[in-house]
């Protein structure tokens, strides 16, 4: 059983940037999201999931994203994604995640 690690967090102007893990499944879905809903509960600006190193993304890691999603809908909140690998990219195509989820191709290229 792999467990996610202390996730990497690091500001960047107004959002907070989160590092997920080269696998998100089932493992360790629950463990990332107990890292990432009091970082979603701690105040305003947006929430930056970088998933640049992120190689696999089951259904238990879509499930993941799309409680994030829907919390900080509630919390009045942005989510984006930030270079998911290609076939983490696919996989969110197929389910949809791609047109539900604000995703960038660049950690660069977000705006301060």
């Amino acid at each position: 059983m792999r467990i996610a690690a202390s996730l990497p967090v690091r500001q960047h102007g107004r959002h907070l940037v989160i590092t997920l893990p080269a696998e998100i499944d089932v493992c360790n879905r629950d463990e990332i999201l107990d890292q990432l809903l009091p970082l979603l509960n701690s105040g305003p600006g947006s929430l930056v999931l970088d998933m640049s190193d992120t190689t696999f993304c089951d259904s238990a890691g879509v499930n993941l994203l799309i409680r994030i999603r829907h919390r900080a809908r509630l919390l009045k909140r942005d989510v984006c994604v930030v270079a998911p690998h290609g076939a983490v990219r696919r996989v969110f195509e197929i389910c949809g995640l791609d047109r539900a989820l604000k995703i960038h191709r660049d950690p660069a290229g977000l705006p301060s």
